[in-house]
């Protein structure tokens, strides 16, 4: 149905519309908002007090059973790990549990150098911070884990902290308390101070239940974001692919000067790097978009090909001796065992504040929206807050063990629902095999080569870039999507990514304030034959204007931010702007007082048509005062015209204006509303409301706005406006207007108008 249109219950002609053959008592008679309401036994909903809500937390505090289920909602395993069904579960979730701790390897080790962390970093990642994630999460197939955006954001907040501090200032400015100059900070020291910031603001955020904050993110925002990322991402690894020591960059634009250094220095480049990658990426490439998909339709299980590929580099480097013959960059010495717990340096918190708060908001908006989609497949809900919670806690966790901030990976996650993960136990077998891994496995990758890692980073890649055809089709739908994805995409790779983020973000505010701006607004019709359906009369062109009566719809918020859109477009519909025709009022006022004063004679005006038509003498408004019209009689009474104190027409007599569609309306709004019904007044426009919904109806109230508009001129429906428009039911107003008989007209006291 077309947004304008309206479909009322009740509906009627006036007695001047209908037939002589048609009874008038077939109808149901209209009702005002405070009839409805009376009608209908309308009342306030039940208030709790301060002592009920305080007696009744007591109360539930002394319950067992609340008790037990706030633990289980804290705690979400210790609710499903005893209903787990080793008989259906288990296989599933073994399979995918290795698959993958598979998976792990590679992109942990690959995404943990994004961060400037040794690679080992991130199999820490999939081990600490998923083991407490397990725990309190709510989603089921969730990979929490390396994120390469996530830590690409990181390493890059913990190389300002760190040159910072060499420096001697903070972020802002001059640093108010003197560090000590000789002690230096590791990039892992950042990282995870890092990791710690942003768990503390996850943890802080799900206590107070602000998961809904990922919908400032939206998809089209995701999409230009991730992919401004990802060309920092492909810059940050162009060092190993060539095999190039290219030197970090600090002054705007930064990814410019790193691609200019990269081509002015390709002769230097390691030819052994070259190769290596070139092959490493052409059987990625060629696995992903032909091998995978054919072995997909035979089995659910993915073959593990980034292993392999890590594998084979790893062996090949050994045999081959590429580090000491060609030069070629390995990822060095892997520790067996597991890292002793050991405190972040708490000192760099106030300079990790501000970036890790971006972060937090990145990791998790990523990792809930695929949380999100995973359940709404596989028919469960999960909790936003408690997801919040859950990351949190295994961010600060995985601090204490040299891990980076972690995410969900959209990879890692479909391989652990689409191969047979039904529950989180497939994280716990995960963890298992990671575990061994570490303690045993972890040096015989010390030979592998950097550019191995930065091949399976970028060939990964791929799927972040292919998202610039989102811009074309947000362009294709809605330029303002199509403007925040090119705002936020230009921002991030010109600039940076956190202050990219923020763009995104603000352009994204700015579009909805502007979309409520410019709001859905409306002249309404009738479709004739059909009472009670009201219609966009612009779009539908069997509509049919009602006589004398304008419907002005409009489909959003009434507030202080549209004000002046509203009355523009109100104004711009009607075709009527009040204060310029009182203006014109007075105008010939003035005219009208000189000529009288120089003895000119003064024409008369009435407001119908049928007092003045040449067609209308006196004897038919005799009949029309005796209710004794004939048909054709009648069709003249409908020609009928509103004129204003000076006896010029006006276009429509009545102004009715659907709230229906306003969810809310703030002082400013009623303020101006409040401006309107005394402007339309002064020219003798009767401006009435329809629709008000219970909020706005409240706000009326609260702000004494049925003082100076009484109840008798709002109404349920646009229908019931209507049919008191027709039947012109209107109680009189102590103003200068009066009903005389039947034929409803109203007789202008002009030279009272005067002198008022």
């Amino acid at each position: 149905m077309d947004p304008g249109v309206q479909s009322q219950t009740f509906s009627g002609s006036s007695p001047e519309e209908k037939g002589d053959g048609e009874a008038n008592t077939s109808r149901v008679a209209p009702m005002n908002q405070s009839e409805f309401l009376e009608v209908n036994k309308y009342h306030e909903k039940d208030k709790t007090t301060l002592g009920q809500k305080v007696s009744t937390g007591w109360s539930k505090l002394c319950n067992v059973d609340t008790l037990l289920e706030r633990v289980y909602g804290l705690m979400p395993i210790l609710e499903w790990l005893p209903k787990y069904s080793f008989r259906k579960n288990l296989v599933g979730d073994t399979v995918s549990g290795i698959t993958v701790a598979v998976m792990h390897i590679p992109q942990g080790m690959a995404y943990a150098i994004l961060s400037g962390m040794p690679a080992v970093n991130g199999l820490y990642m999939a081990f600490f911070p998923v083991l407490v994630y397990v725990v309190f999460c709510t989603s089921r197939h969730n990979s929490q884990g390396s994120f390469a955006i996530v830590l690409l954001m990181a390493g890059t907040l913990a190389e300002q902290v760190i040159n910072a501090h060499e420096t001697g200032t903070n972020l802002l400015g001059p640093r108010i308390i003197d560090f000590d100059q000789s002690k230096g900070y590791t990039p892992t020291q950042a990282v995870t101070m890092v990791a710690f910031g942003a768990g503390m603001w996850q943890v802080l955020m799900g206590v107070l239940k602000l998961g809904s904050l990922s919908v400032l993110l939206s998809d089209v925002l995701v999409s230009g974001f991730t992919t401004g990322s990802a060309v920092h991402v492909l810059t940050s690894q162009l060092k190993n692919i060539f095999g190039l020591n290219v030197p970090k960059e600090s002054k705007f634009p930064k990814l410019l000067r790193s691609h200019y250094f990269v081509i002015t220095h390709l002769l230097e480049s390691n030819v052994a790097a070259i190769i290596v990658s070139t092959v490493a990426m052409t059987f990625l490439a060629v696995n992903n978009d032909h091998l995978k998909p054919r072995l997909a339709k035979k089995c659910r299980i993915p073959l593990p090909v980034e292993l392999i590929v890590v594998v084979v580099g790893t062996a090949v480097s050994y045999y081959l001796e590429l580090h000491d013959k060609h030069g070629l960059v390995t990822i060095g010495s892997l520790p067996t065992g597991l890292p002793a717990p050991s405190a972040p340096p708490l000192e760099l918190l106030p300079d990790v504040l501000g970036g890790s708060l971006v972060i937090a908001v990145v990791a998790y908006t990523t990792s809930y929206s695929m949380a999100r989609i995973l359940a709404i497949r596989q028919n469960y809900e999960v909790d936003a807050n408690q997801e919040l919670l859950a990351q949190g806690l295994g961010n600060i966790t995985g601090a204490f063990f040299r891990s980076g901030p972690i995410a969900a990976s959209l990879s890692r996650s479909l391989i652990q629902q689409t191969v047979g993960g039904m529950t989180q136990i497939a994280s716990i077998v995960s963890c298992l095999v990671l575990l061994v891994i570490l303690l045993f496995i972890g040096p015989l990758f010390e030979s592998l080569p950097n550019c191995i890692l930065s091949s399976i980073i970028l060939v990964a890649l791929k799927g972040m870039f292919v998202q610039v055809f989102d811009f074309t089709a947000a362009w294709k739908t809605s330029r303002l999507d199509a403007a925040i994805w090119l705002s936020t995409f230009l921002s991030v790779v010109v600039i940076d990514i956190d202050i990219g983020l923020g763009v995104g973000v603000g352009v994204s505010l700015i579009t909805l304030i502007w979309r409520g701006q410019r709001a859905y607004a409306c002249v309404l019709a009738e479709i004739p034959g059909t009472p009670g359906i009201y219609v966009d009369a612009e779009r539908f062109e069997t509509a049919e204007e009602i006589h004398n009566v304008k419907i002005f719809h409009y489909g959003a918020g009434l507030h202080f931010a549209n004000c002046d859109y509203f009355k523009d477009t109100l104004y711009k519909l009607t075709g009527l702007d009040p204060i310029r025709w009182h203006e014109s009022i007075l105008h010939r006022q003035k005219l009208a007082m000189k000529a009288k004063k120089l003895g000119r004679p003064r024409n008369e005006k009435f407001c119908c048509l049928s007092c003045i038509s040449s067609s209308a003498d006196e004897s038919m408004v005799q009949k029309a005062d005796e209710g004794e019209l004939s048909y054709m009689d009648r069709k003249l009474r409908k020609l009928s015209v509103h004129v204003d104190p000076t006896g010029n027409q006006l276009p429509f007599r009545y102004l009715l204006i659907d709230l229906s569609g306003v969810s809310f309306v703030d002082a400013a709004g009623i303020n101006l509303l409040k401006s309107l019904v005394q402007n339309y007044d002064r020219i003798y426009v009767t401006v009435v409301f329809a629709g008000a919904q219970v909020p706005v109806m409240k706000m009326f109230e609260k702000l004494d706005f049925l003082i100076d508009v009484p109840p008798q001129y709002h109404f349920p429906t646009v229908g019931d406006a209507v049919d008191c428009s027709r039947w012109k039911c209107f109680p009189d107003k102590p103003r200068s207007t009066r009903v005389t008989g039947n034929n409803e007209a109203v007789t202008i006291d002009v030279e009272s108008l005067k002198e008022e």
